[in-house]
């Protein structure tokens, strides 16, 4: 299935002649838990993921990144949504996959500067409650959007 996100004003003809990015998202649900990264500085919640490397296969890019973000290793994945995000400067277009964690504990994460400064955690939180928290207005518009994108993705993975 692919859902396509567009800014506000800006024609699907228009998405074709920008930038094209490739991302992957896991939704992972434990013991009725949802797995999300908290980004505490601006209180945005994430899917594990992130972009895919040039040449890099979609699954080792979702198994590399969720690794790095949440020191899992994961297993049992699932391809369940494509969602297209069109941006006045870019396209991006998110891979959504079911995965299982594979290991009880997590290894060190491999984060990033960007992620470190934002401090960003592995939360697991109650299924209703994380959909609850992606579901909560906010006055930062970036923030929303990705909440929205998230929680379409958790939806049509569950």
């Amino acid at each position: 299935m692919l859902i396509e996100i567009r800014q506000d004003g800006h024609e699907a003809a228009k998405a074709d002649k920008l930038p094209k990015h490739e991302g992957v998202r896991a939704v992972i649900v434990r013991d009725g838990a949802l797995l999300l990264l908290h980004l505490k500085k601006k209180d945005r919640y994430v899917l594990p993921g992130g972009g895919v490397k040039k040449g890099e296969d979609l699954l080792d890019a979702l198994r590399r990144e969720v690794k790095e973000e949440t020191g899992y290793e994961i297993e049992a994945v699932k391809k369940t949504l494509l969602l297209r995000e069109c941006f006045t400067d870019s396209v991006w277009v998110h891979h959504m996959f079911k995965a299982r964690l594979a290991s009880t504990s997590p290894a060190p994460q491999e984060l990033t500067p960007e992620e470190r400064s934002l401090g960003l955690e592995v939360v697991f939180l109650p299924l209703e409650e994380g959909l609850r928290r992606l579901s909560e207005e906010t006055d930062d518009i970036f923030t929303a959007n990705i909440h929205r994108r998230e929680l379409i993705g958790i939806l049509h993975s569950i």
